[in-house]
């Protein structure tokens, strides 16, 4: 449940708070027996607006009027209704509600206080973030950053339930004042924007406000909020009753979105009874409490259960947070790309109770000031889903020019996969026909590159004329891919243009030119269609990567591999740069086939839409799925995203079908999919969530079972029931067994005493018989097994139905759409629910009046078949690596120390060097006396690298003893193989040893990596705070010493003058007079004029001291050498970094060819790099 809701007061609903409601708008925020609301934000002292609210101020601000004077401040534009404001409301966790409310008095008035700290510092980001208001300028409407939120806080204690529920409304006055005095409206878009942010804020300072003010422990942190440990979730759902109505309203209407969240809390909304006071809920409150064991005295253990939480978190967890941001598994995990919204909402997950919001976005913008994270430009990609979706499920765009950044990891990974498959087709064409050729790398070293034999046209006009089927593009496909001399080539097809049927003719011209053909996808239901469709023999990604650690001179033969990877538009960046480098090792031919329109990569992605753009991609475009003409010009549409006219072409058609409710709409597409079941053919039902995968399995399978096609013993699972007739989907693959995730089929024996099921897998091809595997018991029971008469799109995905009868709302995208619509060769509808309420109030506070929903409805599924979710490359958006923030303004500039004179140097020094001593004291680190961490963790990570391969062969030793173990199964098997049975028992034996061995090694190493990467982040971290400092300290210290010779020298040649003895005429009496006079002007300089009668002679310095000292403090010289060693390890890091780009890449154990112009790329880092330099 979000802790921050934004409603938007409407139209309508303003006039309903300003004039309907007999006591105004007030009644509702200022009811009897609350808090008077509060005046907050700097925008309300702008109007003189502090302390306790009044109706009257209220009333007026929302009218757009000044509270004092009764002038407009704001007018609409357009002659529209001007809007009056935003609620926002954030809600305490249930658990801290209770807390609050069964709590004795301290504890409850330290949760209360804990909650309004948390309240001001989210309002405190919003309005840091989205106080702005836009103006008419050049090109169009520009923001106007504002003074402030002019708003009204009121806290209110129970839900309309009577649950305990500590909850403030915030009124933000659609008002913002801009620098020069004037007043306008408020970009609303940006309090959406920002919502999910302010609220995991929101929840860090209320966790890390309570962990010291009370000692409490929280649960683990999931999406941004956590609950407070010994209050049970029996306890928090019995008063979550408000929840447990609207959750039970959308269940009957079968519908999960944020808009049908919305109208069931606008349906099973009744009217607070104000007479009723939260004092006079306490004892029943107590006594439900207690009966489901939560008494005072349990509440009195709750508090105090941990020490309370420092006031800000170590720099060690600083760091580890901030490493695992930087990491492959952190920010770039997913996308690309990242905006600061991101770091601070991980960070909130990340830095535990003592990470209060100041804490986290302290840590968010150290983290972006990291030379590692760099900025991208803020130019919108045209069509992208940058947008918002409010509470009432309506869809806003979201900001377009926020900047973005990425990690030096992400950009430096989609360098290698785009430069190294431009420089291998750039080799391929030196010497072209040559089988072995001898490469000059740009840095004078050599390799030999192995070349395929080419294909004649003799062999690729018979595989041709084989297949009289294929299309003029399918032709000209296998021609370019047999052909070619490029190393990576690209396939780029439609859904349904027949990219298997060509693969085939493919496969037929390189296996009879003598080259051995490879497949691989990224699940293995895509494999095996690969396999099966165009005969390549084919696994999934990850295993061929394994097996190619131990076996890729088999697997892919040197020079005359071909590797065909399916479905590549779904394959992350960074799995795809390992596929690449295993090609690469072996010199292998690379052919990437899939489609950027349709479902996108779930990691990190955008390599394969990157390589269509740079390398040329052969086109498939003509659909040969589809029989009727005008669906195939509609999926087109949709693909282009135009989504008015595709939708428009199927209402005109009859393919959307629209209901008024979603059990309607559901029982509708069950009993359309059982009339096309019953007039035969392969159908289809297709679901966004795997929710609603499972309610149409259910419905699908009570019609198959009153039909008594579903009959016979019944086997309950952990999925639901199943039994004889059931139609079947596998979700793990399982080579031993035969199936992959994806396997379809139907049930054909069920052993209730052995708990076993016999499925018959459908072919792989319409006219292939399909094969019959028994499923064990452990596989049934680990969940792997689920009803297959609906399924996902994801699943949906690469498949052909005869009807496909999709399941769809205003959730789903583009490439979901396309892929979904697509699937059914004569036949694909859309089932939407058109509600019968559309919110005006977002707040729920005024009148929702009825519409005609249906035309609403269309434009709502328009509007989300319109938004991509496709990945672009970090790459695409990168700009500079200067700026990587915003530039911020400018202080004056300092007095240099050569402009100083002796007292304002002695008093800069002396800022200095509390600068230094006062900070933070350099971190512990885990270890402290490594030489070479970055090393060490190289070292390390080969080690884990070595022991997951390790881990990987044994797995697939074991499972191989497994299946042979399995053959010898019976009575006379047993006595025939008994030798070899002992021989595999003890290989399992064994085998298991070891894993369980390298499974203990494993965290280990993987602890300490992180524990060495941390400490290295936190040392860098520490620097970057004290580089400025130290090198101020510096300076003045280089001056101090260079104006002390000049003096002394001065005084050799006017000893009197200076206030000298002269300087004696023997050369061995020269050191110490010049030591004396060094003494003498340091301290003039250092300690400033004394009288004559407090000076002393200056006694000569030994010839082991420095003539020029100045008497550094032994705690300034630990800071500055510390200082100095944190900046020397990172120039090691920058001249590694310099060797590795000079180092040729190909044929490489670190990746496939380096780019052409990794130098350039290299220089451009380092004359880029933004770490202060510090004078010797």
């Amino acid at each position: 449940m979000s802790m921050l809701n934004i409603g938007k007061l409407g139209h309508d609903a303003a006039e309903y708070y300003l004039e309907t409601v007999a006591s105004g708008v007030e009644d509702y925020y200022l009811h009897a027996g609350e808090a008077p609301g509060q005046w907050l934000g700097a925008g309300s002292h702008s109007l003189a607006l502090r302390g306790e609210v009044s109706g009257d101020d209220l009333r007026r601000l929302l009218g757009g009027t000044h509270p004092a004077s009764g002038e407009a401040v704001s007018h609409a534009r357009g002659g529209r209704q001007r809007l009056p404001g935003y609620d926002l409301t954030f809600r305490a966790p249930k658990s801290v509600s209770l807390l609050f409310a069964l709590g004795e008095g301290e504890v409850s008035r330290d949760v209360k206080t804990a909650h309004e700290a948390a309240v001001r510092a989210a309002l405190g980001y919003l309005e840091r973030e989205a106080a702005f208001g836009r103006r008419r300028g050049e090109g169009g409407m520009v923001p106007v950053r504002g003074e402030g939120f002019v708003a009204a806080a009121f806290q209110h204690r129970t839900s309309r339930a009577g649950d305990p529920l500590l909850h403030h409304h915030v009124l933000v006055a659609n008002l913002v004042r801009d620098g020069q005095g004037g007043w306008g409206a408020l970009d609303g878009r940006l309090l959406y924007t920002h919502a999910k942010t302010a609220g995991y804020l929101y929840q860090a300072e209320l966790r890390a406000q309570l962990s010291r003010r009370l000692g409490v422990r929280w649960t683990p942190v999931m999406r941004g909020s956590a609950e407070i440990q010994g209050i049970s979730a029996e306890v928090i759902r019995a008063f979550s009753r408000r929840r447990s109505e609207i959750l039970a309203r959308m269940a009957e209407r079968g519908e999960s979105s944020a808009r049908a969240a919305q109208v069931a809390t606008l349906d099973t909304r009744r009217a607070k009874d104000h007479e009723v006071q939260p004092e006079g809920l306490l004892p029943e409150w107590r006594s439900r409490a207690a009966a489901l064991g939560l008494a005072p005295e349990t509440i009195v253990g709750i508090v105090g259960r941990a020490d309370k939480a420092p006031e800000r978190p170590t720099d060690t967890e600083v760091a580890k947070a901030l490493a695992e941001l930087a990491s492959p598994t952190g920010l770039t995990a997913h996308s690309s790309t990242f905006t600061r919204r991101d770091v601070v909402r991980a960070l909130c997950e990340r830095l535990g109770p003592a990470g209060d919001a100041a804490a986290v976005e302290a840590a968010a913008d150290l983290f972006l000031a990291n030379p590692a994270v760099l900025a991208l430009r803020t130019t919108p990609v045209p069509g992208s889903r940058a947008v918002i979706r409010v509470a009432s499920g309506r869809v806003v765009p979201a900001v377009p020019d926020e900047c973005r950044f990425t990690t030096e990891e992400m950009l430096a990974t989609e360098r290698e996969v785009i430069e190294g498959c431009l420089e291998r087709n750039a080799r391929r064409h030196i010497a072209r026909g040559e089988r072995e050729v001898t490469l000059e790398l740009d840095n004078g070293l050599y390799v030999v590159e192995r070349r395929p034999a080419p294909a004649s046209e003799a062999v690729v006009d018979a595989a041709v004329r084989a297949r009289p089927s294929l299309s003029a593009e399918q032709r000209e496909m296998v021609r370019c891919l047999t052909t070619s001399h490029d190393a990576v080539m690209v396939v780029r097809g439609h859904a349904g243009t027949g990219k298997t049927s060509a693969l085939d003719a493919c496969r037929q011209v390189w296996e009879r030119s003598g080259r051995t053909v490879i497949g691989c996808a990224l699940s293995g239901r895509a494999a095996a269609e690969l396999q099966a469709g165009a005969g390549i023999e084919s696994t999934t990604i990850e295993r061929l990567l394994l097996d190619c650690v131990q076996y890729r001179e088999q697997i892919l033969p040197r020079g005359d591999a071909v590797l065909v990877v399916d479905e590549a538009g779904m394959v992350g960046t960074r799995l795809l740069g390992r596929v690449l480098t295993a090609a690469a090792k072996s010199d292998a031919t690379v052919v990437l086939v899939g489609d950027d329109h349709q479902l996108p990569e779930i990691d990190a992605g955008g390599a394969y839409r990157g390589l269509c753009e740079r390398l040329g991609a052969v086109e498939l475009v003509d659909n040969r799925r589809q029989r009727e003409e005008w669906e195939r010009q509609a999926l087109v549409l949709l693909r282009e995203g135009r989504s008015d006219e595709a939708l428009a072409a199927y209402v005109e058609h009859g393919r959307v079908v629209l209901g008024p409710s979603a059990d309607c709409v559901r029982a509708c597409l069950v009993a359309d999919w059982w009339a096309a079941e019953r007039s035969g053919g392969d159908n289809i039902m297709v679901a966004l969530r795997r929710a609603d995968v499972g309610e149409l399995n259910e419905r699908a399978r009570a019609l198959r079972v009153g039909a008594g096609e579903v009959s016979g013993p019944t086997l309950r699972l952990p999925t639901g029931e199943f039994a004889v007739g059931d139609r079947v989907v596998t979700t793990r693959n399982r080579r031993s067994l035969g199936v992959v995730n994806g396997s379809r089929g139907t049930l054909v024996a069920v052993d209730e005493r052995q708990r076993t099921m016999t499925v018959h897998l459908d072919g792989r091809r319409p006219d292939e018989p399909g094969r019959v595997s028994v499923l064990p018991t452990e596989y049934l029971q680990a969940g792997h097994l689920r009803h297959g008469y609906a399924i996902t799109g994801h699943k949906a995905q690469g498949m052909t139905a005869d009807r496909a009868f999709v399941l769809g709302d205003e959730a789903i995208y583009r490439e979901w759409g396309y892929v979904a619509l697509s699937r059914g060769r004569t036949e694909n509808r859309l089932y939407v629910v058109a509600g019968d309420l559309e919110p005006t109030d977002d707040s729920g506070h005024g009148r929702i009046p009825t519409t005609q929903s249906e035309s609403l409805t269309l434009r709502l599924i328009q509007s989300a078949l319109m938004k991509s979710s496709e990945q672009r490359l970090a790459l695409d958006q990168f700009q500079n690596l200067a700026g990587r923030l915003p530039a911020a303004e400018l202080a004056p500039p300092p007095i240099a120390p050569k402009d100083l004179d002796d007292a304002g140097l002695r008093a800069a020094a002396a800022a200095a060097e509390r600068a230094l001593t006062h900070r933070e004291p350099f971190p512990d680190l885990a270890e402290p006396n490594l030489v070479d961490p970055g090393r060490t963790v190289a070292q390390l990570s080969e080690q884990q690298q070595s022991l997951t391969e390790r881990r990987a062969r044994l797995e697939a030793t074991m499972e191989n003893s497994r299946t042979r173990l399995a053959r010898t199964e019976g009575v006379i098997a047993r006595r025939r193989h008994g030798e070899e049975r002992g021989w595999l028992q003890g290989d399992l034996s064994r085998g298991t040893r070891d894993i369980a061995d390298i499974d203990r090694q494993l965290p280990q190493l993987e602890t300490r990596i992180g524990a060495i990467r941390g400490d290295q982040l936190a040392v860098d971290s520490w620097y970057w705070r004290q580089a400025d400092a130290a090198r101020g300290w510096r300076e003045l210290y280089d001056e101090a010493c260079a104006r002390i010779a000049r003096r002394v020298q001065a005084a050799g040649a006017a000893p009197s003058i200076a206030g000298h003895a002269a300087p004696p005429a023997s050369f061995s009496a020269q050191w110490e007079w010049w030591s004396s006079a060094v003494e003498v002007e340091r301290s003039r300089l250092w300690e400033g004029p004394r009288s004559a009668a407090s000076q002393t002679p200056a006694q000569p310095k030994r010839h082991g001291q420095s003539p020029t000292s100045l008497a550094v403090r032994p705690d300034v010289a630990d800071v500055v050498g510390r200082v100095d060693a944190a900046e020397a390890a990172a120039e090691r890091r920058r001249e590694r970094q310099r060797e590795r780009a000079r180092r040729p890449g190909f044929g490489s154990d670190h990746g496939h060819p380096t780019g052409v112009h990794e130098r350039q790329h290299a220089a451009e880092q380092e004359q880029t790099a933004r770490a202060p330099r510090i004078s010797p």
